[in-house]
């Protein structure tokens, strides 16, 4: 039995199963419209699902069409291969030109050609030259052509992309677009080409593409390239550094100028922003690969993201960095914060936004961080980050800093921040020790590259692997005088002994519990050690029940009165369409 793999348009390429009895053929059919279909777990979260639907399911393999997206071919290869032992996979030229150069690099002739960059540190002055590591990652590109490639943060991603857009463009003389989360990253990845690794002709080379960019068009341009009927790609230079969200809103034609693309950050394809994008570039059919430290083994983000890019491969892991001393080591101190007894068993049971409200609103990270202070864990002569997922509790801990420990100097990013500023902040921070910068996650769990950091605070923790990995990755950069880089993760204790008759005795967890039993399995598996710190008797959290009680009284109230003024509208307007009728 043999299966053929063609190009149908756009990312797909259409399945064809033959040489078979019919029923084998049916079979294959069969497996594919399951093999590739992944739980949508957000979907947990809608009204939708709480209101009894059952789960729900994407799958990748159009069974009506009998297609399946480009980036997932390798995928489905291996899974044929594993199912039907002796079935022959068979790819079409158009398809496998994708994933096959016309030439293949070797590893040396990538070191020689990065040897003709001349590539240093303009500031420094010291010489740059590729790590082993660094050059697997470009090898890997160059041979699949196609892929997602899995190198932690502050293995050297930046150098290998720069490498790698220098001879796409001089040597293959393709447009390349590369496409960062984040305007911050827009600057960095500029300023990294053109300071720290001397590519004088960077600005000559290079069009930036983002909110504030000096790059963007003026509307007197604009009307000049509407009058001669152009768009506005002809004023493209060849390498184009920009962010999704820049490009989300350009016409389809504005993207078939590229001929290769590279991602950085690639997780951000579980979107559909970037999926719709990178769909858009037709013409880089044949050069389309993602960057990242945090890119999953399986599961629908993973079908996201290799749907869009390809195979995922593994270049370098955080833990082999550290055992060759190419980054700092760093260790978790996970801090217990216990709850009063009699309010636990609410805490337990209540859902996951009362829980966070009451975790977010009571001192105790305000204690946990004095005491951090006052016993010298975090001083004036380190640099400290701390991360938030949300805007209230950053902009309180930011006030109660400023007025009890106006020793350090602070620094607040949040998303009305510009990229300038938020460079400016990045500079002062790797010139001078003694600060305390304070940040959402969105912000800064990626772009934020600063080697005089030495304590990471989790001060409202979370569960996802790419929020928690690659906001570790900031703090590991080798530093000066840094032995090792401290993560301080908050563990809000309101667990419980249940004795039952059925289950037996079980400890009772809340989400903050759980979600850091999520963490330590990422910890766990870059060999990160983690130290636990029980603070009963030194910090606890000042959560009363009556408290806890009384707000969720008012808020029942609130949304019956939310309830109820609905329900008036609705009887109004059904009264309205009434009356029209006579």
């Amino acid at each position: 039995m043999k299966v053929y793999f063609d190009f149908l348009k756009d990312n797909s390429s259409v399945v064809t199963v033959y040489d078979g009895q019919q029923t084998e053929i049916n079979r294959v059919y069969s497996f594919l419209n399951s093999a590739i279909k992944y739980e949508d777990k957000q979907a947990t979260y809608t009204e939708k699902y709480k209101n009894g639907y059952g789960k729900e399911y994407v799958n990748f393999y159009d069974k009506d069409e009998r297609t399946v997206p480009i980036g997932l071919i390798a995928r489905v290869c291996g899974l044929l291969k594993g199912r039907f032992p002796g079935i022959q996979i068979g790819l079409s030229p158009r398809i496998d030109s994708m994933f096959r150069p016309k030439r293949v690099l070797t590893k040396q002739e990538i070191i020689d050609y990065a040897e003709t960059l001349n590539i240093h540190d303009r500031k420094e002055g010291f010489k740059l030259t590729l790590r082993e590591h660094q050059v697997e990652l470009i090898y890997q590109a160059m041979l699949h052509r196609r892929g997602s490639f899995k190198a932690c943060t502050a293995s050297g991603k930046s150098l290998a992309v720069y490498v790698m857009a220098r001879y796409m463009t001089e040597v293959e003389h393709k447009k390349i677009a590369v496409v960062v989360p984040n305007s911050g990253l827009v600057v960095q990845l500029m300023q990294n080409f053109h300071d720290d690794y001397s590519w004088d002709e960077a600005q000559e080379n290079c069009t930036l593409i983002y909110g504030d960019s000096k790059d963007k068009l003026t509307a007197a341009q604009k009307r000049k390239l509407a009058e001669l009927h152009l768009g506005e790609e002809v004023m493209l230079k060849p390498i184009v550094i920009t962010t999704w969200q820049s490009l989300q809103n350009k016409e389809p034609s504005f993207f078939k100028r590229f001929d290769a693309v590279i991602v950085d950050e690639c997780q951000g394809c579980r979107g559909p922003v970037l999926r719709q994008i990178l769909d858009y570039c037709t013409s880089a059919e044949n050069f389309k690969i993602g960057v990242s430290g945090t890119i999953p083994d399986d599961g629908l983000d993973a079908g996201y993201i290799e749907s869009s890019l390809g195979k995922k491969y593994e270049i370098v892991s955080l833990w082999q960095l550290v055992e060759k001393g190419l980054i700092t080591p760093v260790k978790v101190v996970a801090l217990y914060v216990p709850y009063p007894l009699d309010c636990r068993t609410t805490i337990c049971y209540s859902k996951f936004d009362e829980e966070y409200s009451i975790v977010t609103g009571n001192r105790s990270r305000f204690d946990i961080l004095d005491m951090l202070i006052n016993n010298k864990k975090i001083t004036t002569e380190q640099n400290t980050v701390i991360l938030f997922r949300n805007i209230d509790p950053l902009e309180r801990v930011a006030a109660y800093l400023k007025e009890h420990h106006p020793e350090f100097k602070y620094s607040i990013i949040k998303g009305e921040v510009k990229a300038n500023e938020r460079d400016r902040i990045r500079l002062e921070m790797d010139a001078s020790y003694g600060n305390i910068l304070l940040g959402t996650y969105g912000c800064l769990q990626a772009g934020m590259n600063v080697k005089k950091l030495n304590n990471l605070v989790f001060g409202d923790p979370g569960k996802s692997m790419y929020m928690i990995m690659q906001s570790i990755g900031r703090i590991v950069r080798k530093c000066e005088g840094k032995e090792i880089a401290t993560c301080y993760d908050i563990v809000d204790d309101a667990s419980y002994m249940v004795h039952g008759r059925t289950l037996g005795d079980h400890i009772n967890e809340n989400y903050m519990v759980r979600h850091f039993r999520e963490r330590v399995k990422y910890y766990n598996a870059d060999k990160i050690p983690v130290q636990p710190v029980d603070l009963t008797g030194i910090v606890e959290a000042d959560v009363k029940l009556d408290d806890i009680k009384q707000k969720r009284k008012e808020k029942a109230e609130k949304r019956a009165k939310e309830l109820e003024k609905k329900k008036k509208k609705a009887a109004n307007g059904l009264l309205k369409n009434y009356r029209r009728q006579f």
